[in-house]
């Protein structure tokens, strides 16, 4: 082995700023609306396990076991949808990666362009 430096990244590890956290282009770590309860708090917690006694959260198992994350922030849309049909089981009938049938943001094909998709998302409208 060679004494040289080695050529790999190296990572940042000290904390975010509170200009970091607060920034305006970024939504990392904002804290939530008032209205709102965040799914690992307390709160959220119990919610959840009322749910679950009720019965009323039984579809969550299926949707948590095919989570997702969008390849594109402007692919919240598709990522969902691809979340939903793999949750329901739905056979994509083509592989995604090697031998894996799978849908994936990126499989989901669109009447737009995908640069179109990319600069403006998928809306209602």
């Amino acid at each position: 082995m060679s004494s040289s430096t080695s050529s790999l990244p190296t990572v940042d590890t000290t904390s975010p700023t509170e200009a970091d956290v607060t920034s305006p282009l970024s939504y990392y770590r904002r804290e939530l609306p008032t209205d709102l309860v965040s799914f690992t708090s307390a709160a959220g917690r119990k919610l959840f396990k009322e749910s679950l006694n009720e019965g009323y959260a039984e579809g969550y198992f299926n949707l948590a076991g095919n989570f997702t994350v969008q390849s594109e922030p402007a692919y919240c849309g598709p990522s969902s949808l691809a979340m939903v049909l793999n949750a329901l089981e739905v056979d994509p009938g083509r592989t995604w990666k090697g031998v894996w049938r799978w849908y994936s943001d990126e499989l989901l094909e669109s009447c737009r362009t995908e640069s179109d998709l990319k600069a403006n998302g998928i809306t209602f409208d």
